[in-house]
């Protein structure tokens, strides 16, 4: 008798205990009793973290990307640095042919003094083109082709000294 009552007391107790479908809440019997309810939960974790696996790898490509990009601008950065670094060289050639040049009249004085200043005020617009910052590439490249036809016409200039 004690063992019947004793298997009573265990089913009334396992009945007795709350159930949910809240697997935190629910328990074994509630597992069984809310079975559906699990899976259900399961799968829509599941779905949530392939949705967060799929936007990772798309951040992961966004950085890719932007790291790419980063590296074109960068190139394109150290192109225009050297592109300076050739007209400030052509410059002070040009400097020094007009050093060594003998004018003969005043007129071609004054013309090579013009020179000269035009050599100095293209000098000092290399040195600002290289400290400027806040001009975008597609602006900086604008004014070093200016530079470099302004630069031509020096030349142009000085050979008819």
């Amino acid at each position: 008798m004690k063992k019947i009552l004793s298997y009573i007391f265990f089913l009334g107790f396992l009945t007795s205990c709350a159930t949910s479908s809240n697997p935190r809440e629910g328990g074994l019997i509630g597992y069984w009793q809310y079975k559906e309810d699990y899976k259900k939960r399961i799968e829509e974790r599941q779905q949530r973290l392939e949705a967060l696996r799929r936007e990772g790898e798309k951040e992961r490509q966004r950085s890719r990307d932007l790291e790419d990009e980063r590296a074109r601008l960068q190139a394109q950065l150290d192109e225009q640095r050297e592109m300076l670094e050739r007209l400030d060289v052509e410059l002070e050639q040009l400097r020094e042919i007009l050093a060594q040049y003998q004018a003969e009249t005043d007129a071609k004085q004054k013309e090579k003094q013009r020179v000269e200043q035009e050599l100095t005020r293209l000098k000092n617009e290399i040195q600002a083109l290289r400290k400027h910052t806040q001009l975008t590439i597609q602006e900086k490249e604008q004014r070093i082709q200016n530079l470099n036809k302004e630069i031509d016409t020096l030349l142009e200039m000085a050979a008819s000294l």
